[in-house]
Protein backbone atom coordinates (compact mmCIF):
# COMPACT_ATOMS: atom_id res chain seq x y z
CA UNK A 1 0.00 0.00 0.00
CA UNK A 2 1.45 3.60 -0.94
CA UNK A 3 1.83 6.04 1.11
CA UNK A 4 -0.73 8.01 -0.22
CA UNK A 5 -3.34 5.56 -0.22
CA UNK A 6 -2.41 5.36 3.87
CA UNK A 7 -3.24 8.74 4.05
CA UNK A 8 -6.15 8.63 2.65
CA UNK A 9 -7.72 5.91 4.54
CA UNK A 10 -6.48 7.82 7.57
CA UNK A 11 -8.02 10.88 6.59
CA UNK A 12 -11.32 9.12 5.84
CA UNK A 13 -11.50 7.08 8.63
CA UNK A 14 -10.70 10.24 10.75
CA UNK A 15 -13.54 11.46 9.13
CA UNK A 16 -16.19 9.08 9.58
CA UNK A 17 -15.33 8.26 13.60
CA UNK A 18 -15.76 12.47 13.77
CA UNK A 19 -18.83 12.50 12.24
CA UNK A 20 -19.91 9.73 14.60
CA UNK A 21 -18.82 11.80 17.34
CA UNK A 22 -21.24 14.07 16.66
CA UNK A 23 -25.03 12.11 15.98
CA UNK A 24 -27.43 11.98 18.21
CA UNK A 25 -27.57 8.85 20.94
CA UNK A 26 -30.40 7.14 19.50
CA UNK A 27 -28.53 7.14 16.05
CA UNK A 28 -25.26 6.26 17.16
CA UNK A 29 -27.18 3.42 19.07
CA UNK A 30 -28.57 1.81 15.88
CA UNK A 31 -25.27 2.35 14.21
CA UNK A 32 -23.38 -0.09 17.11
CA UNK A 33 -26.22 -2.52 16.80
CA UNK A 34 -26.11 -2.33 12.96
CA UNK A 35 -22.55 -2.87 13.36
CA UNK A 36 -22.50 -5.39 15.60
CA UNK A 37 -24.96 -7.77 13.97
CA UNK A 38 -22.67 -7.66 10.44
CA UNK A 39 -20.23 -8.57 12.54
CA UNK A 40 -21.93 -11.63 14.25
CA UNK A 41 -23.40 -12.48 10.65
CA UNK A 42 -19.91 -12.39 9.46
CA UNK A 43 -19.13 -15.04 11.73
CA UNK A 44 -21.95 -17.23 11.59
CA UNK A 45 -20.98 -17.49 7.66
CA UNK A 46 -17.93 -19.37 8.57
CA UNK A 47 -18.29 -22.54 8.46
CA UNK A 48 -16.05 -25.99 9.68
CA UNK A 49 -15.12 -26.78 6.40
CA UNK A 50 -12.23 -24.51 4.65
CA UNK A 51 -12.98 -22.82 1.36
CA UNK A 52 -10.22 -25.60 -0.58
CA UNK A 53 -12.28 -28.44 0.42
CA UNK A 54 -14.32 -28.84 -2.98
CA UNK A 55 -10.48 -28.97 -4.68
CA UNK A 56 -9.57 -32.38 -3.75
CA UNK A 57 -13.29 -33.72 -4.11
CA UNK A 58 -12.98 -32.07 -7.95
CA UNK A 59 -10.26 -33.74 -8.64
CA UNK A 60 -10.82 -37.42 -7.66
CA UNK A 61 -14.38 -36.85 -9.79
CA UNK A 62 -11.94 -35.66 -13.31
CA UNK A 63 -9.95 -38.53 -12.17
CA UNK A 64 -12.68 -41.22 -12.67
CA UNK A 65 -14.12 -39.19 -15.34
CA UNK A 66 -11.26 -39.60 -17.48
CA UNK A 67 -10.55 -43.36 -16.24
CA UNK A 68 -13.95 -43.99 -17.51
CA UNK A 69 -12.66 -42.53 -20.57
CA UNK A 70 -9.96 -43.71 -21.43
CA UNK A 71 -10.32 -47.27 -20.33
CA UNK A 72 -14.39 -47.63 -20.67
CA UNK A 73 -15.33 -50.41 -23.18
CA UNK A 74 -18.20 -49.37 -25.82
CA UNK A 75 -21.43 -50.30 -25.09
CA UNK A 76 -22.44 -53.15 -27.88
CA UNK A 77 -25.93 -53.02 -29.07
CA UNK A 78 -27.32 -56.32 -30.60
CA UNK A 79 -28.29 -55.05 -33.97
CA UNK A 80 -24.74 -53.12 -34.61
CA UNK A 81 -22.53 -55.81 -34.13
CA UNK A 82 -19.26 -54.43 -35.76
CA UNK A 83 -16.82 -56.86 -36.08
CA UNK A 84 -13.28 -56.73 -37.60
CA UNK A 85 -13.24 -58.96 -40.16
CA UNK A 86 -16.47 -57.40 -41.07
CA UNK A 87 -15.04 -54.12 -41.30
CA UNK A 88 -11.73 -55.38 -43.09
CA UNK A 89 -14.37 -56.81 -45.79
CA UNK A 90 -16.07 -53.73 -46.24
CA UNK A 91 -13.40 -51.75 -46.73
CA UNK A 92 -11.53 -54.11 -48.90
CA UNK A 93 -12.39 -53.71 -52.50
CA UNK A 94 -11.35 -57.15 -53.50
CA UNK A 95 -14.88 -57.90 -52.26
CA UNK A 96 -16.70 -55.41 -54.87
CA UNK A 97 -17.68 -58.33 -56.87
CA UNK A 98 -19.44 -59.74 -54.46
CA UNK A 99 -21.65 -56.54 -53.72
CA UNK A 100 -21.71 -56.56 -57.61
CA UNK A 101 -23.55 -59.61 -57.45
CA UNK A 102 -25.34 -59.43 -54.33
CA UNK A 103 -28.77 -60.27 -55.91
CA UNK A 104 -27.50 -63.34 -57.51
CA UNK A 105 -26.10 -64.69 -53.70
CA UNK A 106 -29.56 -63.62 -52.48
CA UNK A 107 -31.59 -66.06 -54.81
CA UNK A 108 -29.28 -68.74 -53.79
CA UNK A 109 -30.21 -68.00 -50.14
CA UNK A 110 -33.48 -68.62 -51.11
CA UNK A 111 -33.34 -71.02 -53.44
CA UNK A 112 -34.56 -74.64 -52.05
CA UNK A 113 -32.93 -77.51 -53.46
CA UNK A 114 -34.98 -80.48 -52.48
CA UNK A 115 -34.33 -83.48 -54.81
CA UNK A 116 -37.17 -84.94 -55.45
Amino acid sequence: MSKDDKDFLDFARKQLNDGVDNLDPVTRKKLTAIRNHALDEAQKDKSWLPNWTPLPAMGLLTAVVLLVIVYGKPVSLPGLDTNQKDLEMLASIDQLELFENLEFYDWLANESYDEG
